[in-house]
């Protein structure tokens, strides 16, 4: 018989890993949740009403729409897509060429680069210098 400790980790949810993501994407672009919900989805309070109602969940759709609009190069600086930004993608089903089709909205969100070694990944996968 295998005991699994009460301490093993839980699986993130979906919306876990979308607030995951949209923390990486405001660092990065020194911006605030309501300004991703805004050029993703076009609804500036989708992270507010996500944190203040608990047990709230989004629909399939809006993940895609955030995963597509996350995973792609455009809308991060110097196009460098964080990990966790890859990660809600893959979860979620869109492949990069999907990120890719996604508008780019540089010109909308801040040239500054994401901080740390190892914080970001090209479309491609590969590790940024």
């Amino acid at each position: 018989m295998i005991r699994r400790g009460m301490n093993a980790p839980q699986p993130l949810t979906l919306e876990d890993r979308l607030r995951i993501a949209c923390a990486s994407w405001c660092a990065a672009n020194e911006a605030k949740p309501g300004r991703l919900g805004r050029l993703a989805i076009n609804d500036g309070g989708f992270f507010t009403r996500l944190e203040n109602n608990p047990g709230a969940s989004t629909t399939t759709t809006t993940l895609t729409r955030f995963a597509e609009f996350l995973a792609d190069p455009a809308n991060w600086p110097d196009g460098l897509v964080a990990e966790e930004a890859l990660a809600l993608a893959h979860v979620v089903g869109v492949s990069g060429q999907a990120g890719a089709r996604a508008e780019g909205r540089a010109k909308e969100v801040s040239p500054r680069s994401p901080g740390g070694p190892g914080a970001a990944l090209r479309a491609d996968g590969s590790a940024a210098a």
